[in-house]
């Protein structure tokens, strides 16, 4: 979600892009709500 606004409209996310999500959310200990819908995360 917090690289979709680097992506041109009908573009997929590439391998870096997944790279860096899973490196901001490792930062960010946040992991471990990688699998929730997003609709059940708050705040």
């Amino acid at each position: 979600m917090g690289r979709t606004p680097h992506l041109n409209r009908f573009e997929m996310e590439s391998t870096q892009d997944l790279i860096i999500a899973q490196k901001s959310m490792e930062l960010t200990n946040t992991w471990y709500l990688a699998e929730r819908p997003i609709d059940t995360l708050s705040g």
